[in-house]
């Protein structure tokens, strides 16, 4: 899935940028203005295949991200797919009068202050091109952020930030505002991901696979990669495990 070489590498970005092209969200993901902040990169024990599952179903959102949840609304979700992509868009939360993340509170007062009443018209947008790339949009930030296999248990994450000029030039409170809840709602990610992997391996010592039905619309995303995925696999598993 990940192999290339230099000529595969090109062809690659031609079918990145005209995919981009196709999204009904392609005029918030215009990088016009932008400038580069900073970049990170995230060493993961658990495979990289359950990081895309995490970042593809919002069941845990509610339960598992305080912060992020009083930030973003997925009451409004809604998703667009593509034979090789997903998009999911997310509504946006008013600054609550009690904040569960101290974090969040004041990203989303950088928010509100630099907005200066106007309400952002999303929450978010999380676009995943299969298997390895995601741009993300929040107000007034572009996240580009692409997984890298190291293992079978291992994978890191190469995380980059863009600002409109203003901001990155003079608003540094609010980049380090974003960042803060950004790797806020990164740790917790990262807790998820290491359960959801070290339980797999139990199960599979134990000879055990265990799985639940899909929770839509929460969990609609989850469901298109694990049917993209199989169809890229499945050329290349004996005969018993093809349908």
């Amino acid at each position: 899935l990940f192999k290339a070489n230099d000529q595969a590498s090109k062809q690659k970005g031609l079918e990145i940028a005209n995919i981009l092209k196709q999204l009904g969200c392609k005029q918030d993901f215009d990088f016009t203005g932008y400038h580069f902040d900073s970049a990170i990169v995230d060493h993961y024990d658990f495979n990289w295949k359950t990081f895309i599952e995490v970042y593809l179903e919002d069941y845990h959102v509610g339960p598992f991200h305080p912060g992020l949840n009083q930030f973003v609304d997925c009451g409004e979700l809604n998703w667009e797919f593509g034979e090789h992509y997903s998009v999911q868009t997310v509504g946006y939360k008013p600054l609550p009068d009690y904040s569960l993340s101290p974090v969040y509170k004041q990203w989303q007062q950088a928010v509100t202050d630099y907005q200066q009443g106007t309400t952002p018209k999303y929450g978010a947008i999380w676009f995943v091109l299969y298997p390895f790339l995601m741009i993300e949009w929040y107000p007034n930030v572009l996240v580009v952020s692409h997984i890298i296999p190291t293992g079978i248990e291992s994978c890191q994450n190469v995380v980059e930030f863009y600002y409109p000029e203003d901001i990155a030039l003079f608003e540094r409170e609010y980049i380090k505002a974003q960042q803060a809840a950004y790797f806020e709602t990164a740790v917790e990610d990262k807790e998820i991901c290491q359960r959801m992997h070290d339980g797999r391996k139990g199960l599979f010592m134990l000879g055990k696979d265990e799985r639940g039905p899909y929770q839509h619309p929460m969990e609609t995303g989850l469901e298109h990669f694990h049917q993209w995925y199989r169809k890229q696999m499945e050329p290349h598993l004996p005969d018993h495990l093809q349908r």
